[in-house]
């Protein structure tokens, strides 16, 4: 039984199946959109020449339905300089290590990159009167419009003009923003591309069509007259977007957008010396197999542009990411792990987004801190609820005691610039969720017996059930 709720874990598992059974798919053969995203970021690297890295839950194949979180598709990617590379030997002159900041560093600038597209030196002046010279993306070159141009300049290739025309990406709708020293690239109209791809056999018969037309046109000499773009597309929009992954949903999807966060970063060899020490700890996974990869020398972490001080000129600081090892990790996870995972988060996009605190970097952090503790025979479904119950008493751990260990680098607390009322009010939130798991909206509270009983006879009917937030006070 957990005391906490007073419920048999029985009870608990069905609550969870339940809940989730129809919003989080178990394994990737349920969700189409798993198909979807390995295919538009090949296309994407081809079109910007290898220089577009994607990262986070849609490379790691860990993202929920864009429903629950009443928001599109949301990816993560970096744009790195073409030529630059910092290699082992560099990273011991170029990197300055931040007091009380281990998860970033400065970069000296002592390599010539006068003609790089993306990085720029700026010189900084210290309190001493000395002055260095540091490695910084130049913002005004790293622009939405030199993003766009970088693509659009990529399409000379026959092979990426295919690709254009198969899914019609001159159709969607683009809008950019400035977020910091990333710029956020919303994309809408991607019902088309889903489509396209969800369909294989015919996606690859107009591919071939439109690339036998190209290199005709380009053999011709002729130019390519572009076709009028018309508001209605052959292929299917809006709420049909979701029918081939969720064939048992009724509900009509409106058309679902892609927010790009881009951000520069740049690529370094090895393995950053000061998380070496993420080999030695004593864990039951992963395995020296998954260890091994992560040491070879083909592996790569990168840099991201992230000044600590935005109102600071004098703030060049670069963090440190380990979004590549976070990919190696989850293509290793088995199918129940990522389905707990996806729980765990569409958990916290229902209740957990406000105050703007929290992050899904958290929760991976603590799902990762978890996967290394808990013996591999706990993963199974008869499981299930002792899993997200105990992910819920570490979040709730971390948020109490004002620590969340950085999963790499644990000297790096990723709450220490996080006010405490902030972390109380969720603390209190998370406590309620774990006290009255039965309460979660839309969960309809039944036995084992009865779970049984109403998937016979197919009873879809759930009662809706109050709100969590009833009854919470901010201090």
């Amino acid at each position: 039984m957990d005391f906490t709720s007073s419920l048999h874990w029985s009870e608990l598992n069905c609550i969870i199946m339940d809940n989730f059974k129809d919003r989080v798919p178990k394994s990737e053969a349920e969700d189409g959109a798993t198909f979807v995203f390995p295919f538009f970021q090949l296309a994407t690297n081809v079109m910007s020449g290898n220089r577009f890295l994607w990262s986070g839950s849609v490379a790691e194949n860990s993202f929920v339905n864009p429903t629950l979180r009443k928001a599109g598709w949301e990816a993560d990617v970096m744009l790195m300089s073409a030529d630059f590379v910092i290699s082992r030997d560099m990273q011991l002159h170029l990197f300055q290590d931040i007091p009380d900041e281990p998860g970033y560093v400065k970069v000296e600038a002592t390599e010539n990159i006068e003609n790089d597209e993306v990085l720029v030196f700026k010189e900084i002046t210290h309190s001493d009167g000395h002055s260095h010279l540091y490695i910084v993306p130049d913002l005004q070159r790293f622009s939405p419009y030199d993003t766009d141009s970088l693509l659009k300049t990529s399409r000379k290739n026959i092979l990426v003009q295919s690709i254009f025309d198969t899914f019609e990406l001159d159709n969607l709708s683009c809008e950019l923003q400035p977020h910091g020293p990333a710029f956020a690239h919303s994309m809408n109209g991607f019902s088309s591309v889903f489509e396209l791809v969800a369909r294989p056999k015919r996606t690859v018969s107009k591919f071939l069509g439109h690339l036998g037309t190209r290199v005709l046109e380009h053999f011709d000499a002729k130019p390519h007259v572009e076709k009028e773009v018309h508001q209605e597309s052959s292929i299917k929009k809006g709420g049909q977007m979701f029918d081939y992954m969720k064939p048992q949903t009724d509900a009509v999807i409106p058309d679902i957008g892609l927010m790009m966060d881009i951000c520069p970063a740049i690529k370094c060899e090895g393995w950053p010396h000061k998380a070496l020490r993420f080999f030695h700890r004593t864990r039951v996974w992963p395995d020296h197999t998954i260890l091994n990869k992560l040491l070879q020398s083909s592996f790569h972490f990168h840099l991201v542009y992230k000044p600590l001080n935005p109102l600071s000129q004098d703030s060049v600081e670069w963090r440190i990411s380990f979004s590549q090892a976070e990919i190696s990790l989850f293509q290793s996870m088995d199918a129940f792990r990522i389905y707990c995972y996806r729980i765990f988060k569409a958990i916290y996009y229902s209740e957990l987004t406000l105050p703007k605190v929290l992050s899904s970097y958290h929760m991976k952090t603590i799902f990762l801190w978890a996967c290394e503790r808990i013996p591999s025979e706990m993963w199974v479904e008869s499981n299930l609820a002792q899993i997200i119950m105990g992910l819920l008493d570490d979040l709730l751990h971390c948020l109490v005691t004002k620590n969340c260990p950085h999963y790499f680098i644990p000297e790096n607390n990723l709450f220490a610039h996080v006010h405490q009322d902030f972390l109380d009010h969720l603390a209190k939130v998370v406590a309620k969720i774990r006290r009255n798991p039965e309460r979660y909206p839309l969960v309809k509270t039944c036995s084992v017996d009865q779970s049984a009983a109403q998937s016979a006879s197919g009873d879809q009917d759930k009662p809706q059930n109050e709100s969590l937030d009833d009854g919470i006070e901010l201090d």
